[in-house]
């Protein structure tokens, strides 16, 4: 029989907390970091201006220049398409989330928002560690145990 290792059940509890939560929560927390991200600088936006072509993994090291050219044309043929398919899988994730958000009662609307905020605090000063330590690590690792949210359970919503 196999031994379940509680520690790394708390790990997946947490994050399987933390996935529900960040897409129960994203209607709420979605417009403001679209404020975020259109108040960044331009030096620190992630989108190109021109497309660049990526060969699928291991291609490179089978493809002559003249195949690697090849995939790449073929790629910037179907990236508009691919461009206009993600807006619109977005704008319908965007509508479910504000749907899903409207099922909760204010004070869980709020309480999703105080931990997305945590969250992103936590992001931010993981990801400010890792520059000033060189890494490109970009998340906190996870808790040992989560902490017992306000009903006594586990944030996973599982009995301690």
């Amino acid at each position: 029989m196999n031994k379940v290792n509680t520690k790394s059940l708390w790990k997946l509890s947490a994050l399987g907390a933390g996935i529900l939560a960040a897409t129960v929560a994203a209607a709420g927390v979605i417009p403001a970091l679209a404020v975020q991200e259109e108040s960044r600088p331009a030096t620190e936006t992630k989108q190109r201006t021109e497309f660049r072509g990526r060969l699928p993994m291991f291609y490179s090291r089978v493809v002559t220049p003249e195949q690697r050219e090849q995939i790449y044309a073929i790629q910037r043929k179907y990236q508009k398409q691919i461009d206009e398919l993600t807006a619109q899988l977005r704008a319908v994730q965007a509508q479910r989330d504000e749907e899903i958000h409207a099922v909760l009662t204010p004070e869980q609307q709020k309480q999703i928002a105080t931990w997305m905020e945590e969250l992103q605090k936590r992001r931010a000063a993981a990801r400010a560690k890792a520059a000033d330590q060189g890494s490109d690590v970009t998340d906190e690792p996870m808790e040992e145990e989560p902490p017992a949210d306000t009903a006594g359970r586990a944030r996973g919503g599982q009995n301690p």
